[in-house]
């Protein structure tokens, strides 16, 4: 029986990732269609899972979809595996980059009446 494929909440380094990929073929997809549609998705006016519904889409990227598995059925398990865990190595090391951009930056620890304690705060009132 093939192994099922469940995916995993994706992080923000495959996020930031997915976001870099939308915004090069938005840019230089020779399609007009195409180019608009995944600036739409870029800009957030359409979701990355409508898009793929749509004719733009599919002619964009089934030319290198086809390409990539033809590379890939080319290559040795041993290349594969290689690349796989530069992949991998590549998003833990956007991860730890994010993480670390995403720590406070503040001399004095965060203190949650800074937060909880504001009289405006929409819970309060």
């Amino acid at each position: 029986m093939p192994e099922q494929f469940t995916p995993e909440p994706p992080d923000a380094a495959r996020l930031a990732n997915r976001q870099k990929l939308i915004s090069l073929l938005a840019e230089r997809s020779p399609d007009p269609a195409a180019r608009q549609l995944f600036s739409d998705v870029a800009a957030g006016r359409i979701s990355l899972r409508d898009a793929a519904k749509t004719n733009a889409f599919n002619s964009a990227v089934s030319a290198g979809v086809s390409q990539f598995a033809a590379q890939w059925r080319g290559k040795s398990e041993q290349e594969r595996e290689q690349l796989a865990r530069r992949g991998e190595r590549q998003l833990r090391d956007q991860s730890v980059e994010d993480q670390a951009q995403q720590r406070p930056t503040r001399d004095e620890p965060y203190n949650d009446d800074d937060y909880f304690g504001d009289a405006d705060n929409w819970m309060i009132k």
